[in-house]
């Protein structure tokens, strides 16, 4: 993860990153944000603004967006944008 700014919440076990969030996972998915907390004790991450994933296939933008610390099974809340989905053959 990299951003411009971050606080560490030592008693919430809490880090607050904020201007120009960028963290990327396993799967070379990309989450671009401007205000991202992780919390260390529920081990997940979440932002309540807007947000922009960016997978090998599509670009879904929303406002607000959860995951695991990984960032490998996430959500999306208020999406935006075209979603593709994939059908059997």
């Amino acid at each position: 993860m990299s951003s411009k700014h971050a606080i560490y919440y030592e008693k919430e076990r809490l880090w607050e990153a904020s201007d120009s969030v960028v963290t990327q996972n396993s799967k070379g998915e990309i989450l671009n944000t401007e205000l991202l907390f992780w919390d260390e004790k529920e081990e997940r991450i979440y932002s309540p603004g807007f947000v922009q994933i960016t997978t090998k296939d599509e670009v879904i933008y929303g406002d607000g967006f959860e995951s695991d610390q990984s960032f490998t099974y996430w959500n999306i809340t208020k999406v935006k944008g075209t979603i593709y989905q994939e059908t059997e053959k």
